[in-house]
């Protein structure tokens, strides 16, 4: 019986169906079977089969005398090579698992830098463009400045020359009219005067040997809505009226007391003062001053200013004998 069974044992190594370990659990089946038979020698049926060993060594046996080792001793040779297998391939699964950890870190580390690197030139690219946004503004600023000052010096020049220009304007008057023995008239005129610039002529009427016209004047008080003039051929400049820009009823009256005052000072106190209706200097220094108000059906008002010169009478009488004065 032993025969058969290690001769197809033998027979399955022979054809390849055996490994390494399904052999250990053969052999052990084959050794249990050996040692529950008699222990009688069996007769070869089979000349050619191939002889085995009278029993199979015990679980309990020890290394046989052959040098072949136990069953006990293979399993726990066996059991010692998985737990060695085992533990290699747990160190290479830690190491592996250490190894891509660190990867990971080193890699979320150069993120890290990187995102941190980024950041920091952003930053840097944003306070360059605010220094340069405030650089530029303060250069505006600056030149805002310059040239705001450029103006204010040239509104003063201006303002300057022009009040030179009317000093020296005045000065020729007098001295022209002292020179012909003429009065100073309103607005550096004198009376007597018969020379216009054309070109500053506006609006105008002839009437005989009497011409009346708005005249371009500089340096007239502010607020100045026209100034005409009155010329009468041979006498000259005879008539300067000046007429104010339209006001309301409640502002005509500080602008009139303003006025007022001016030619206080200038002529000395009225003879007739009737408030808004009328004020009245006649004769002051050659001239016949007149301050009035005009009142418009739309509520609006002006405020007006009559300049009569030395021989207005005289040039209007002529018109009065043909029975023209009227225009």
């Amino acid at each position: 019986m032993k025969t058969f069974i290690y001769s197809a044992i033998f027979a399955l190594l022979m054809a390849g169906q055996a490994n390494a370990f399904g052999l250990n659990d053969l052999m052990d089946k084959a050794g249990k079977i050996a040692g529950q038979l008699p222990k009688t020698e069996q007769k070869q049926d089979n000349p050619n089969s191939i002889p085995v060993p009278a029993a199979a060594p015990s679980s309990d046996t020890k290394q046989p005398s052959n040098g072949q080792l136990s069953d006990d001793e293979r399993r726990k040779a066996r059991d010692k090579g998985w737990a060695e297998d085992k533990r290699k391939m747990d160190m290479a699964d830690k190491e592996q698992a250490d190894k891509e950890q660190k990867s990971k870190l080193t890699r979320d580390e150069e993120e890290r830098k990187f995102i941190e690197k980024m950041d920091a030139e952003d930053q840097k690219r944003r306070e360059a463009k605010e220094r340069k946004a405030q650089e530029e503004q303060r250069k505006w600023e600056e030149e805002s400045q310059a040239l705001d000052q450029r103006y204010e010096d040239n509104q003063r020049k201006e303002a300057e020359e022009q009040k030179r220009l009317a000093e020296e304007m005045e000065r020729k008057a007098k001295v022209d009219g002292a020179a012909r023995g003429l009065i100073q008239a309103p607005f550096n005129q004198n009376w007597g005067a018969e020379s216009f610039s054309s070109s500053k002529k506006q609006n105008v009427t002839k009437n005989h040997h009497v011409e009346i016209f708005s005249y371009q004047l500089e340096g007239t008080p502010p607020g100045t809505g026209d100034v005409a003039f009155l010329v009468c051929e041979g006498s000259g400049l005879q008539k300067v009226t000046w007429l104010s820009t339209k006001y309301d009823a409640w502002t005509v009256g500080p602008r009139f007391k303003e006025l007022k005052a001016i030619l206080t000072d200038k002529y000395g106190p009225p003879s007739e003062d009737f408030g808004l209706s009328r004020v009245y200097w006649p004769g002051a220094s050659g001239t016949d001053v007149i301050l009035i108000t005009n009142q418009y059906s739309n509520q609006n008002m002006d405020i007006v200013i009559f300049y009569d010169g030395p021989k207005l009478g005289a040039c209007l009488s002529k018109l009065e004998k043909k029975g023209k004065a009227g225009f």
